[in-house]
């Protein structure tokens, strides 16, 4: 997407946008499934963790005037072009209050920030070689990957229906207008805080992740 002269983007712009994060996870997604079909787990996983990771943008998009009209569009750009998994989970929140399409037994599983710090962990092990308890592991013998590779292209998948059902009814006139109510605006910030302090309360005490996606033990990332 081209920037305009003062680094901001129309809200036909945003919705464009959307439309184009949310087809290349689609297809993403739709290559995953391949491979896994082809018997190849470690990389059917990862390009499942990169269609989370682009979902991440279509709320970034529906929230870029806050960003331009406070001076920080540069800020701005640097987050929408982040390859960070936590950007999915953590901004769906906000893309579904925005868009008043807030339905917590759907958006719950999908918000707890642990679940963003698993996957980006499977997601390296699925690209790279590292040394694990003294043995260097190829992504192709990782255990954990392989055993985790249903679970996670079904959270993909159901993270991505959730994008697509917003999509779906999102103009770029309704955008425009939530952009020029500032006190709604702040309102988000403030429900987004409320809703997520809420699900850290009820869910992370119980488990980390949605029930087909344990979090597994802490471990660093490959590099």
């Amino acid at each position: 997407m081209k920037k305009n002269k003062a680094g901001s983007i129309s809200a036909a712009q945003a919705v464009e946008g959307m439309q184009a994060s949310l087809r290349n996870a689609e297809a993403l997604l739709e290559e995953a499934q391949v491979l896994s079909n082809a018997g190849h787990p470690a990389r059917a996983v990862a390009l499942a963790i990169l269609a989370y990771e682009e979902l991440g943008k279509l709320a970034k998009l529906a929230n870029v005037n806050h960003y331009a009209q406070s001076g920080r569009m540069g800020a701005w750009w640097k987050a929408f072009r982040s390859h960070n998994s936590k950007i999915a989970s953590q901004d769906l929140l906000t893309l579904c209050i925005i868009l008043e399409k807030m339905d917590q037994s759907l958006i719950e599983p999908v918000v707890v920030g642990d679940t963003a710090k698993f996957l980006n962990r499977i997601k390296m092990k699925a690209i790279y070689t590292d040394l694990q308890d003294n043995s260097f592991v190829c992504p192709l013998d990782d255990a954990e990957v392989i055993g985790r590779e249903k679970a996670v292209i079904d959270y993909v998948q159901t993270t991505l229906q959730l994008h697509r059902a917003i999509v779906a009814t999102l103009t770029p006139e309704f955008l425009a207008d939530f952009w020029r109510d500032r006190t709604r605006q702040d309102k988000v910030d403030d429900d987004v805080r409320a809703f997520r302090g809420d699900v850290a309360r009820r869910w992370v005490s119980d488990r980390f992740a949605p029930p087909d996606i344990p979090s597994g033990p802490a471990g660093s990332n490959p590099a």
